[in-house]
C-alpha cells in the first residue's frame, strides 16, 4: 500500500481510520461515504443528502459528532458512530478497501 502524503505529513501522522477518511494529494482529507442504502439502492454521486449532527448521548461521538447519509430515493438513513438514541438508522461501519 503506497504511502500517501498530504503536505509533508503522512496518513497515520494525522491518524485518519481509513474506513472513514483518506488523504488525497492536491486535496487533502476527503471523508468516504456509503455507496449503497440498506435497501441497495446505489446512493453516490448525488444520489444522497450528507448531514451531521450533535448529541449527548454518547461520549464516543462527543468531540465529533454524527455524520448521516439519507437515500434520496427510499430515505434510508445510514449513521456512524451508531446512536443509542436513533436506533431506526443504520451504522455505517466505513468503507471496506
Amino acid at each position: 500500500m503506497p504511502r500517501e502524503t498530504v503536505r509533508g505529513m503522512r496518513a497515520h501522522e494525522y491518524d485518519l481510520d481509513p474506513r472513514f477518511a483518506r488523504l488525497v494529494p492536491g486535496r487533502g482529507m476527503v471523508e468516504t461515504s456509503p455507496v449503497v442504502c440498506p435497501a441497495g439502492h446505489q446512493i453516490g454521486g448525488g444520489r444522497m443528502t450528507v448531514g451531521g449532527f450533535t448529541c449527548q448521548c454518547s461520549q464516543e461521538a462527543s468531540d465529533t459528532g454524527y455524520r448521516i447519509w439519507t437515500c434520496n430515493e427510499c430515505l434510508a438513513v445510514l449513521i456512524h458512530p451508531a446512536c443509542p438514541q436513533r436506533p431506526a438508522f443504520t451504522p455505517w461501519e466505513g468503507a471496506i478497501s
